[in-house]
């Protein structure tokens, strides 16, 4: 099998309509053969998309079941671009360390971080104060412009509880609201791989 295609993940995160996710499928059947086992790719091939959304459907049941099923190395395909990760017991520092490798620091609280298993940019916050950790997914050329020019994304500038007590800060670009809790809370203990 080869790498599941972004829009499949996509679609499993929820972050693509039925519909739409239906259309993309239909025009690549054999990517998504290729991709994932036998049976499951014949199940999406022949799944009905439409109407959409409906709660319970065969659809929705689908994508439930590939959140466990679809073959991956670690936790990044199922998180949100900008995804939130509560700090405990279940994803301390330790284990974040584990799972990633921080390659740049801006902050004792704000990191450019690697996958270990996937190479997946993120900047990442670990809020102290609130106990959580807050991804944000990047692309490599925004992970070049940190390493290479010293350029930070200003998503978590003016997050009091990131900077130290001293620094000044500028307006955030983005809302704490912003970044979702979702599927990938269910494999952060550990970070279990299919």
């Amino acid at each position: 099998m080869s790498d599941v295609p972004a829009q499949l993940w996509r679609w499993v995160r929820g972050e693509m309509p039925h519909d739409e996710f239906g259309y993309w499928l239909y025009d690549h059947a054999d990517s998504i053969k290729v991709a994932v086992p036998t049976d499951v790719a014949a199940e999406l091939t022949n799944l009905d998309f439409w109407p959409a959304p409906v709660t319970g459907s065969d659809a929705e049941q689908m994508r439930e079941r590939l959140v466990f099923e679809l073959p991956r190395r670690c936790a990044c395909p199922l998180m949100f671009d900008r995804q939130r990760i509560p700090l405990g017991a279940q994803f301390p520092p330790h284990e974040f360390e584990k799972a990633f490798q921080t390659i740049a620091t801006r902050t004792p609280w704000l990191r450019l971080s690697l996958c270990r298993e996937c190479g997946q940019n993120w900047y990442v916050a670990c809020d102290t104060a609130d106990d959580y950790w807050y991804f944000e997914r990047l692309d490599p050329g925004a992970a070049g412009r940190i390493l290479e020019l010293n350029q930070w994304p200003s998503m978590f500038d003016g997050w009091a509880h990131l900077w130290p007590a001293d620094a000044e800060h500028r307006a955030g670009s983005v809302h704490i609201d912003e970044f979702r809790r979702g599927i990938v809370a269910s494999f952060i203990s550990g970070l279990s791989t299919r």
